[in-house]
């Protein structure tokens, strides 16, 4: 059914909510540009609350840094530590960014990981064979894009859709797609996600989730 605006007679065809989709994805400036009009960047205001508890608001501290690729004096790997995270614009850069992201030259598939004290999101990030699995690190702090990518990923230059979602998986994680395709009807109106997402090995990506868990558990 198509979308309508304010209970009006404007209707948006899904193909054009599709192809919107894409372009926000394939887009920094669009991003900026809906991060803007929708007002997201007023929600870190909430975050002054932090520095009644001793804490800072990193949102404030920053949003004003110039653009740069990587945290200066970083250490550790780029995306893989979370002390050289990867850099973006809000969630919407989190999503594109790692929809755009390659292993073996083919998307990733990829959930979140939760945001520690530092205020650096993770993600846990899936090969399409479901048997490789990394948590990369985000600064979703900034109005740009870190141009470089993690060691063993390569970039794609569009995206074709989302390949993942920015939610935790509390369920089963068989219903990992079922997510992604609820969270893009949610956050589009349409299901704007990769046709490749049809080709992830839920089985195998299962059993890789599994024994990370378990390893994670053992320290």
């Amino acid at each position: 059914m198509a979308k309508k605006f304010d209970g009006g007679d404007v209707k948006i065809d899904k193909a054009i909510l599709y192809e919107a989709a894409l372009l926000l994805l394939n887009s920094v400036e669009l991003q900026l540009s809906y991060i803007d009009e929708t007002n997201v960047y007023s929600k870190y205001k909430l975050l002054d609350m932090l520095t009644a508890l001793g804490r800072p608001n990193h949102f404030k501290e920053r949003i004003k840094w110039a653009p740069m690729d990587r945290w200066e004096n970083a250490t550790g790997e780029f995306g893989l530590a979370p002390t050289n995270p990867i850099m973006v614009d809000d969630s919407i850069g989190y999503l594109s960014y790692l929809s755009h992201l390659r292993w073996d030259g083919k998307p990733v598939v990829f959930f979140g990981g939760g945001m520690s004290n530092d205020a650096v999101m993770g993600a846990h990030v899936f090969s399409l064979d479901g048997k490789h699995l990394d948590e990369l690190h985000f600064d979703v702090f900034h109005r740009y894009q870190s141009k470089s990518v993690p060691r063993g990923y390569t970039w794609a230059e569009k995206a074709d859709g989302l390949t993942g979602t920015i939610c935790v998986i509390q369920e089963k994680f068989a219903d990992t797609v079922d997510l992604i395709y609820r969270d893009a009807v949610e956050m589009f109106d349409v299901a704007a996600v990769s046709p490749h997402l049809s080709k992830f090995d839920v089985e195998a990506a299962s059993r890789t989730w599994e024994e990370y868990k378990r390893s994670s558990s053992r320290g």
